[in-house]
């Protein structure tokens, strides 16, 4: 039922809403409408569309494909690029929304239902932001989403509009629709569709290294399921310092921004994290883990042979006192991707008297900690000698690696 796609700015599913109202006359008596795909069950099952349709029906508003540990925002961002976000605001600012307005998780492909009151008066909200979208902002909504997973190839998408890839409009508009709903008055509605600081963390992630780009990877993984007042930063490294240096430096010139979070994230060196970092999350708030005021998060890359952990490539401190040589001990020692710590170990770290580098930090630290490793990699090898010692010295066996698969805390 939908018309061709416009060769101006393609609004794709958009384009039912005014299907959806010409019909009226078939759904204004009813309990709900709502819309689904032809290929819905490629993405949700018929099961548990029929369970959303007996349990739910008493709300006002009801999404069926959500991602409920997922910021709309953040997860549209770290997807589809900083413009996505530039244009979430657009739309909040043309809506009325405020910075104390509800922000909301993930609900995509325009499949929900909501009851006919609602759908009215959501048409017309949709049709006033579509066509400030295509009218007033189309050099923001146009710009490239970064989709290459579309099953239109780009000399289709050419043909259509004139560019050769998907424009941001579309990935905007199905997140942004849960807005109308979760910022109505007196609607009823399933607590987690907004976002709270109880449902997704406020964090702040500092990321020292020689540009940002050095960890997209994190922006990735960390932006999804976390709180969008969280703060990511992405601070230089310089090789005149050395590693705690560099480290305490940016410690206290962020001060203020960092203690206004609770957990923080430390990554230094140009990593890639390979980890999923909503099971991070869940691991150090987990009523299961032992509580703690530092945890290292597992990061082992291995070699092509499988042999040995490979850190070809990656960039490290050196120590002052040996000039040249790689004083982060990342060829046999690993120390995970990064490290979470709490406000009571942030003044532990800023005020260590440590001058070299973090892993040495840590070497010394003989402190109780708790180790987490997200998609650890075990090198193919039953032999604990080749398992050297994991931060602390009192990790010796290669089974405790093999358990960290169940994604168990472990306390060195």
């Amino acid at each position: 039922m939908l018309p061709p796609l416009s060769n101006e700015l393609p609004i794709f599913e958009n384009a039912a809403f005014k299907i959806i109202e010409d019909l009226r006359d078939e759904w204004e008596k009813a309990d709900h409408v709502g819309t689904l795909s032809w290929k819905f069950e490629s993405k949700i099952s018929l099961e548990a569309l029929e369970h959303d349709f007996t349990i739910k029906k008493l709300f006002d508003f009801v999404p069926f494909f959500v991602n409920r540990d997922r910021s709309a925002l953040n997860s549209g961002i770290s997807y589809h690029g900083d413009d996505f976000g530039r244009a979430w605001s657009a739309l909040k600012k043309k809506a009325g929304y405020t910075a104390d307005s509800n922000e909301v998780v993930e609900t995509c492909s325009n499949l929900w239902m909501c009851t006919p009151r609602l759908m009215t008066q959501y048409i017309k909200w949709h049709a006033e932001l579509l066509k400030f979208a295509i009218e007033e902002r189309s050099d923001l909504f146009a710009i490239d989403a970064f989709y290459p997973g579309g099953s239109l190839n780009g000399e289709k998408m050419k043909q259509i509009w004139g560019k050769t890839y998907y424009p941001l409009l579309p990935f905007v508009f199905e997140r942004f629709s849960a807005m109308f709903f979760a910022n109505y008055q007196n609607l009823y509605i399933e607590n987690f569709l907004v976002v709270t600081s109880s449902s997704l963390k406020k964090i702040a992630v500092l990321c020292i290294g020689g540009r940002e780009d050095n960890f997209i990877d994190v922006k990735l993984n960390v932006l999804p399921f976390v709180h969008h007042e969280s703060v990511l930063l992405y601070a230089p490294a310089y090789k005149a310092e050395s590693e705690m240096t560099c480290i305490q430096k940016y410690l206290t010139a962020y001060k203020e921004i960092l203690q206004s979070n609770d957990l923080f994230f430390l990554f230094t060196g140009s990593l890639r994290v390979s980890c999923v970092f909503k099971k991070v999350l869940n691991l150090i708030y987990s009523p299961n883990i032992p509580y703690s005021d530092l945890y290292y998060v597992g990061f082992a890359p291995l070699s092509s042979d499988c042999s040995m952990w490979s850190y070809k490539g990656l960039e490290s401190f050196t120590c002052p006192l040996s000039p040249g040589t790689e004083s982060c001990k990342l060829d046999r020692v690993v120390y995970g991707g990064g490290i979470a710590f709490r406000k009571s170990f942030y003044k532990e770290l800023e005020q260590s008297e440590e001058w070299g580098t973090l892993s040495d930090f840590l070497w010394k630290r003989k402190k109780n900690t708790v180790g987490l490793f997200p998609q650890f990699v075990v090198p193919d090898s039953n032999n604990s000698d080749e398992m050297l010692k994991f931060c602390n010295p009192r990790f010796l066996s290669i089974e405790f690696y093999k358990k960290s698969n169940l994604w168990c805390g472990w306390i060195p």
